[in-house]
């Protein structure tokens, strides 16, 4: 994992599927290049590199146990790794890009489209995990942990502790308040293009003289 972010400072979470999915499909996109087989491929990545850039700075004598790479071809395969790792940088700087874009929209959703699992993961430090183990308390939604007062009892009932529970509610004001401020801007802006705000009853039909 900590070779697969020296280029892009992907930050790759051990629970996320997708994640594991994404980081090996881009391996065994990067070594096909090379003229690397499956089995060499999968060798490879179960020795932690990730790219080709990786077979750069790679033991020879661990890269030649590896079936199709030899002391007769390793330096040819190292010469068209240092290539592809040009390629796959560019690669990697436009996936981040498409990421970015992604992230940056799914913050400007409106709060009135988020379910209240959505809002929850919103709030700085709450995980799926954590966010189970509140709902198990009886609190599912952010208000319902805003509108808690006995921080004993918030910290009691969620394993969290006295300590944790404060900052939890705190994490979650902080929310509410940036939710209320990005609610002014996207009503905002829909009132500008003549769009009620989101959430808002449909207005009446009119009257059919």
């Amino acid at each position: 994992m900590r070779l697969a972010s020296q280029l892009t400072g992907w930050k790759l979470e051990i629970n996320s599927e997708t994640k594991v999915r994404e980081m090996k499909q881009f391996a065994e996109q990067s070594f096909k290049q090379l003229g690397l087989g499956d089995n060499a491929i999968d060798l490879l990545y179960g020795h932690g590199f990730r790219m080709a850039r990786d077979l750069l700075d790679a033991n020879h004598e661990l890269l030649t146990q590896i079936p199709g790479i030899n002391k007769d071809n390793l330096l040819d395969l190292l010469s068209r790794a240092k290539a592809q790792a040009g390629t796959d940088a560019s690669e990697l700087a436009r996936l981040e890009a498409e990421r970015e874009a992604a992230r940056l929209a799914d913050a400007r959703r409106h709060p009135s489209e988020l379910s209240q699992t959505e809002r929850l993961l919103r709030v700085r430090g709450l995980g799926e995990r954590m966010i189970d183990s509140l709902a198990a308390a009886g609190y599912k939604t952010v208000e319902d942990i805003a509108r808690e007062t006995d921080l004993i009892k918030l910290g009691d009932a969620t394993g969290l502790g006295v300590k944790k529970g404060k900052q939890l509610k705190h994490a979650v004001e902080q929310y509410l308040q940036e939710e209320a401020r990005l609610r002014t801007d996207l009503d905002a802006e829909r009132a500008k293009q003549g769009l009620p705000p989101l959430g808002a009853p449909a207005p009446a039909p009119a009257p059919v003289l």
